[in-house]
């Protein structure tokens, strides 16, 4: 992916990248146009090639660049969808370093914050979201379709990008169905 034929990264999230890395991934050389651009993308590559930065590059990267212009409000921006709570947990533990970055270049009254929703999330956790909805929300089919019910969460969907990992263990279940009619909502 020569420089000059692509869309950049938010440059702060640009040079926590290459300071880690030596180039992309040969799967995120092939996705990056495509999501940078606000494309569908359907990512299928083997553990270990660079996925989970495939597909939250240009989603880290747009949330970035809205939240330096200040126009990041009290509101989802990005919706992942696991069929596993535990799933949630390392993409949070993943991103942590990316969003750290982020959040160092900018000032303090736009951070970006990010949060696990899931059945196990405590109601002090659940009351604190709910002040202060997460711009990166990582969740699961069921939690979502339970915000999406609630008035003060859905006024605040403003997501242009949903990540669905391990879209094939939702094919032909009741969890596929209701995740389908929960993006539809």
């Amino acid at each position: 992916m020569p420089a000059r034929s692509r869309k950049r990264l938010f440059a702060p999230l640009e040079e926590w990248f290459f300071a880690r890395y030596r180039d992309f991934s040969d799967i995120q050389k092939l996705a990056l146009p495509h999501t940078l651009r606000g494309e569908n993308t359907l990512i299928l590559a083997p553990t270990g090639s660079g996925k989970t930065l495939a597909a939250f590059l240009s989603a880290l990267s747009q949330l970035g660049e809205r939240a330096a212009a200040g126009k990041l409000e009290n509101a989802v921006y990005v919706i992942y969808v696991s069929p596993l709570r535990s799933l949630s947990r390392d993409i949070e533990r993943n991103l942590a370093g990316p969003l750290a970055a982020l959040n160092r270049s900018l000032p303090a009254a736009h951070q970006l914050r990010m949060d696990v929703r899931s059945g196990d999330t405590s109601e002090s956790e659940r009351a604190r979201m709910s002040k202060a909805k997460p711009h990166l929300l990582l969740t699961t089919p069921e939690s979502l379709t339970s915000l999406v019910s609630q008035v003060q969460w859905r006024e605040a969907f403003r997501a242009g990008v949903v990540i669905v990992d391990e879209i094939h263990s939702f094919c032909e279940s009741k969890r596929g169905s209701l995740l389908a009619l929960t993006l539809e909502r």
